[in-house]
């Protein structure tokens, strides 16, 4: 059943009921079913819609008195482009009109969903927010919890996880006004408040500052009373003077980086010390990039750090998936209370609790713990990816995280390798070696990409993982590790992190599991929808030969004219070139040597000697 405002030839705003897929005046009398008439009996009468107080006294009739009708309505502006903002000029009906719309929508007018909520006095609005209340929020909280168990699945496409996401965000932010002007409990805000209770029992005192993300960690703070039994102070330091007044001394640091957030959050934390003279003390530091209208070297992104008395530093770099700036400030708000109850009160420091507080609308790709080895570095940072938290983490060649942005801005190409490498094989660093000679370029990066699952073998284990990267680290490469297992939907989210022309690289084998519809039952157009995805924005694939152990040598050609290639003999012959390199030996073969006990005979000295150091596949 949908509810829709339409507008007329006359002007006049007349209420359509739609039935299936024709759109009926509820003026006219029609052969409706005993439900549809029980429900036109509660719209009947009303007539033309054209004020907000007619809509408004329709909406608190239709709450109190049929609340199983109402469950069923959509409200959705449809009048030839006029917004609600226009129809709904006064400020405070336009914000329960738009907390409606919300509750029941799945497409939401951007002029909604960005108006100002205000706190209101007016009778109507609070008797049907005193009325609606209850159900209103438990149906959010419902809604709610159904796109988080979509956002947790991998077959969503980047554009409808968007989508997701913003819905998502819009249904907490009226939730939690709706929240606050009804006093109806609302899950989210009950969290708030949990975790300021655990924060004032820590019994640690510190300060806030924050560069370019807007005061909202402020707000989500000072909400709350209590608050100055653990904040000392805030700051807001917007240019260079007056963050190098702050730190007493002058600073180079980029504005937005984690040496400018860790500094920050230092002299916080010294400062909160002058406050607090014996006891525990911290310093939260918060320096982001949000959406703006001036053209800038990157943005959507930030670092927290955290300093406590007795607690290791930690650094933390989100990027925002939701492109609105007051959305990209509550996000991050939240994040940040979540980020230091976790800090002060759990140990040990773990991002993966947090994760509910990202609300989808960030990602995490990057955390440093001050106390953790590099190898344990490495596996808390792919932890991010096998959790959902970012979709690909990046590790330099010294094992520390990297954000892609900065390794890749003044990349003109990249060649990715997508393998397993466990272990990396001389064969494998002959293909990336190759690569870059021919390309001739100094802007290139060439790349190992290892997924954090397999197709055919499920979840990788993190140590091995981590193993893997840092085998790859001491022949002086870095790596990337995503959560994608198949070639067009990683071609796909490197061209969001990345402009640089992308060239996979592969052997064989993996050329003939690239051409496999069966990886592609999923997809309407199956394989072919797959390539053509692959292949989009001039993106190249070099295959290196492999020996086969049954049919000797093969290379790209051969197999393109064989009727192995199938359906896609000849589709893609020009974004396919011949990478001029045997790799003799597969890692699964060199695995059964050590297996065996024998000596493997395609692994570098390096790499076999941190085999027998770490006692791997043995």
């Amino acid at each position: 059943m949908v509810f829709q405002i339409e507008k007329r030839h006359s002007q006049r705003m007349l209420p359509h009921y739609n039935m299936g897929t024709r759109s009926v005046p509820l003026r006219k009398e029609t052969n409706y079913s005993a439900d549809d008439q029980r429900l036109l009996k509660e719209l009947k009468g009303q007539g033309a819609i054209n004020s907000k107080s007619i809509l408004l006294k329709k909406i608190t009739k239709l709450m109190t008195e049929n609340p199983d009708a109402f469950a069923n309505l959509k409200i959705r502006e449809l009048s030839h482009g006029e917004s609600i903002r226009n129809f709904l000029s006064v400020e405070e009906n336009r914000m329960l009109v738009r907390n409606i719309l919300i509750w029941r929508f799945s497409e939401i007018p951007t002029t909604v969903t960005s108006a100002t909520t205000p706190v209101t006095d007016d009778p109507l609005v609070l008797s049907t927010l005193k009325w609606a209340g209850i159900r209103v929020i438990e149906t959010m909280e419902r809604e709610i919890r159904q796109i988080d168990d979509l956002l947790s699945s991998s077959r969503i496409s980047p554009a409808n996880r968007k989508k997701l996401e913003a819905y998502r965000l819009a249904l907490i932010n009226a939730a939690t006004e709706f929240s606050r002007q009804s006093s109806t409990p609302f899950e989210p805000l009950r969290e708030e408040q949990l975790l300021k209770k655990e924060i004032i029992q820590s019994g640690y005192m510190g300060m806030l500052v924050e560069i370019g993300a807007g005061t909202e960690i402020a707000r989500s703070v000072f909400s709350d009373g209590g608050t100055s039994r653990y904040i000392s102070s805030t700051a807001s330091l917007y240019n260079q003077a007056d963050r190098d007044r702050f730190l007493e001394q002058a600073t180079n640091y980029p504005s937005v980086s984690s040496d400018m957030a860790l500094a920050l959050a230092k002299k916080a934390m010294g400062n909160a010390a002058k406050t607090k003279k014996d006891g525990a003390v911290f310093g939260l530091a918060l320096t982001g990039a949000t959406q703006t209208d001036r053209t800038r070297k990157g943005q959507d992104h930030f670092y927290l750090a955290l300093c406590g008395t007795g607690k290791p530093d930690v650094i933390i770099h989100g990027v925002y998936q939701n492109q609105e700036r007051q959305n990209q400030q509550i996000a991050t708000g939240r994040f940040g209370l979540a980020s230091l109850h976790q800090f002060l009160t759990r140990e040990p420091f773990s991002i993966e609790n947090i994760k509910a507080a990202t609300s989808g609308l960030i990602s995490i790709d990057q955390i440093f713990v001050e106390t953790d080895s590099t190898f344990d570095h490495i596996c808390r940072n792919i932890r991010l990816v096998q959790t959902g938290l970012s979709d690909l983490v990046l590790f330099s060649s010294n094992g520390l995280v990297q954000d892609i942005p900065s390794m890749t801005r003044e990349k003109k190409e990249i060649f990715l390798y997508k393998g397993s490498f466990n272990p990396p094989t001389t064969g494998h660093i002959e293909v990336l070696e190759k690569a870059l000679n021919l390309s001739g370029q100094a802007e290139v990066l060439s790349l190992p990409e290892i997924s954090t699952t397999i197709v055919s073998k499920g979840e990788a284990t993190l140590e091995n993982m981590a193993h893997r990267i840092s085998m790859f680290n001491l022949l002086g490469y870095p790596v990337l590790v995503t959560n994608q297992t198949r070639f067009f939907s990683l071609a796909e989210l490197l061209r969001t992190k990345s402009q640089g022309k992308l060239t996979f690289l592969c052997g064989m084998d993996t050329l003939v599991r690239i051409m496999e519809p069966a990886y592609y039952a999923d997809l309407h157009g199956k394989a072919f929808e797959a390539i053509e995805r692959l292949f989009k924005d001039n993106t190249s694939l070099w295959v290196a030969d492999r020996f086969d152990k049954t049919r000797g040598w093969c290379t790209v050609r051969q197999f393109l004219n064989s009727a192995e290639s199938g359906p896609l003999r000849g589709y893609v012959t020009g974004s396919i070139k011949r990478l001029k390199v045997r790799v003799a030996s597969a890692s699964s073969e060199e695995r059964e040597k050590i297996g065996r006990g024998e000596e493997p005979s395609h692994i570098s000295a390096t790499v076999r000697e941190y085999i027998k150091t770490h006692s791997l596949y043995s």
